[in-house]
């Protein structure tokens, strides 16, 4: 992992979500004049606020470059932000209070599944869309009118891990280390369901809450299994203590984790620790995270990564 990686994320977390607004066709539902209404809740505060903090300001600035260039049909985007303190219930008030109080055309929320699941319930009973930015399997399953979720699943996000660490790694005894939360225990699942697809066993499970603070006797246990390596489904908070715990206990086997984990707050702390810098802790997420390393003719760093990259306040040089 590089540490120039960290700044790519905050740009392109929210990138599709925010086109995905754009392209619902809600500008003909008021008058021309009037703005084109979101509501995005996120947890700017609290113990996911390293994840929530980046698609905030990858909102602000899309949504600024946009109404730059004269918003969309004329209209200008005009964004309410919430901000739900990590926390489940916080989220289902805040989507009431932008739906009701403010009159939102669409809601963006949250930034995990745990806080986007309250959300649900309120945007089917008020009909208003939602665009979940929680991947949890179990958002659209069974499937909701009103929910539109943009990221992969936890669930099916699983079979590339495996993929990625049995034929990359060649490992064939896997370790899988998961939070409890929605996110952790869908990918977790994944893994689980499919792990035998790929000529692989699981030889140790272990689980944690996503606010724990030591990870030592999980890790313990793994280590004493011997495994090839460590799957890990988790978030970013989380993954730092176990990328500390990990150097603590020497240990030496490859970890592939998930989408949820590469945050700049994660990479400035794994930056530092050698035995995961040094290419054992392999993270996989959104392309966007790799830009910079990528070839500058590649579409995707000429559309959306070189046109925003720190080209407004919200990302200072």
């Amino acid at each position: 992992m590089k540490q120039k990686t960290a700044t790519v994320f905050r740009i392109g977390l929210l990138a599709s979500v925010v086109f995905s607004v754009l392209s619902l066709g809600l500008a003909g539902s008021l008058q021309a004049a009037e703005p084109i209404r979101v509501g995005a809740i996120f947890s700017i505060t609290g113990w996911a606020a390293a994840i929530g903090t980046q698609p905030k300001q990858a909102v602000q600035v899309l949504v600024e470059e946009i109404n730059k260039k004269g918003g969309v049909l004329g209209r200008q985007i005009e964004v309410y932000y919430e901000d739900d303190q990590s926390n489940p219930t916080n989220s289902a008030v805040a989507a009431t209070k932008l739906v009701r109080d403010k009159n939102v055309d669409i809601l963006i929320a949250s930034t995990l599944t745990v806080f986007t699941m309250p959300v649900i319930p309120v945007v089917e009973r008020e009909q208003v869309p939602l665009l979940a930015f929680g991947a949890g399997h179990d958002i659209t399953v069974p499937l909701k009118k009103w929910v539109f979720r943009i990221p992969l699943t936890d669930y099916r996000l699983s079979p590339m891990m495996l993929k990625f660490a049995t034929e990359t790694w060649g490992a064939k005894k896997l370790a899988l280390l998961h939070s409890t939360d929605s996110s952790g225990v869908m990918g977790a699942k994944g893994v689980v369901d499919t792990v035998a697809n790929y000529g692989a066993t699981i030889v140790a499970t272990e689980r944690f809450e996503t606010t724990d603070l030591n990870m030592v006797p999980q890790l313990t246990k793994i280590k004493a299994a011997s495994p090839d390596a460590i799957v890990l489904y988790t978030s970013a908070p989380p993954a730092a203590v176990i990328a500390k715990n990990y150097q603590q206990l020497g240990l030496k086997m490859p970890v592939i984790t998930n989408h949820g984990v590469p945050t700049p707050e994660f990479l400035a702390i794994a930056g530092k620790i050698p035995d995961v810098s040094d290419g054992r802790w392999v993270c996989l997420g959104p392309k966007t995270i790799f830009a910079p390393s990528i070839s500058p003719n590649d579409p995707y760093r000429k559309t959306l990564y070189d046109p925003f990259h720190l080209r407004t306040k919200h990302f200072p040089q």
